[in-house]
């Protein structure tokens, strides 16, 4: 019995490896969002000025640069990005934390993962500075903290009065962020583009159809750009 669960296991492990991968590498997200960089090089008759965008592309100060996990079994993806900028006494780690699915078209990969952005700041002073916590999960507005102030009269009206994990309630009512992303495998190398638009649902009451993004949302979405290496 003991050598037939371990072949099971040995089968469900080769099987669970030949659709499972880890890619790692580097991000470059635009400070703006789309309509932002689109206002930038757009001429006053409507005409994308070229010249403008060139120079947009290789200005480095509008860009904010990190790393990028993303790993996937089968069709599902969990992607995690930083992003790091100075602050006055650390840094600023900020970046998104996002589950999905993806879906192979040859060399090519369309994924659509969602989950809160994050934000970490390397030393506390710079978060007391700001006034907010040192780890701050989706973005702290009245919004969020309605949600969050629900969320823990719901859980303690059916709970006994018992207090939430505070971690847990910020993660569950914070705004989430849909993103879209564009990559081509090239061997062991993916490049590719992203977008994420921020959308003002979380977790907690969450309506699917408050997911759907208009026409003019796009416009807030943010870009980047992505390169790695496929770990395995």
């Amino acid at each position: 019995m003991k050598k037939v669960l371990i072949g099971m296991l040995i089968v469900v492990i080769a099987a669970a490896s030949a659709f499972a991968g880890v890619t790692a590498g580097a991000i470059a997200q635009w400070n703006g969002t789309l309509g932002s960089a689109m206002h930038d090089i757009t001429n006053e008759d409507g005409s994308i000025n070229w010249e403008k965008a060139k120079e947009a592309a290789l200005d480095p100060a509008a860009w904010q640069f990190g790393a990028e996990v993303r790993t996937s079994i089968a069709i599902a993806e969990i992607d995690a990005a930083a992003l790091f900028s100075k602050a006055d006494a650390g840094m600023i780690i900020n970046g998104y934390l996002t589950a999905g699915i993806n879906i192979d078209l040859f060399i090519a990969k369309l994924g659509l993962t969602i989950g809160p952005d994050v934000t970490y700041f390397t030393d506390p002073a710079d978060a007391t500075a700001l006034g907010k916590p040192q780890l701050m999960i989706g973005t702290m507005d009245q919004a969020q903290q309605d949600r969050y102030d629900d969320y823990v009269a719901d859980y303690q009206a059916k709970n006994d009065g018992e207090t939430p994990d505070d971690l847990l309630a910020t993660f569950l009512t914070a705004p989430l962020n849909l993103k879209a992303t564009a990559d081509f495998v090239l061997g062991p190398v993916v490049v590719g583009a992203s977008l994420v638009l921020p959308v003002n649902v979380s977790f907690y009451g969450m309506d699917i159809k408050d997911l759907i993004p208009k026409a003019e949302d796009l416009m807030r979405c943010k870009v980047g750009l992505s390169a790695g290496i496929k770990l395995f």
